[in-house]
């Protein structure tokens, strides 16, 4: 949903705004999940966390592409997407 919704709220705040809102979302989700009291606000609350994620996955690679140096090839920056989308737990490949 949330990779899908980017094709508009994308288009009408930027790369930058729609990251921010991206992670605010996954911040809301998170402190949901945190508090949850059942099963459902649980649900609820990943739903939330994912439509967040969604937005940033889909828009942070594009975004890094404009922001890198031109010396940087595309496997360093898909090394650093990756570490920022599995910042606990970075794979080993990438160490």
């Amino acid at each position: 949903m949330g990779a899908l919704s980017n094709l508009w709220i994308g288009d009408k705040l930027g790369r930058r705004r729609t990251i921010i809102l991206g992670g605010l979302v996954m911040i809301i989700g998170a402190i949901l999940q945190t508090t949850s009291v059942n099963y459902a606000m649980m649900l609820v609350a990943r739903i939330i966390t994912g439509v967040g994620n969604g937005l940033n996955v889909s828009t942070m690679i594009q975004f890094f592409h404009r922001c890198v140096l031109k010396k940087m090839n595309c496997a360093r920056l898909l090394q650093y997407h990756h570490i920022t989308q599995n910042a606990r737990q970075p794979p080993n490949e990438v160490l």
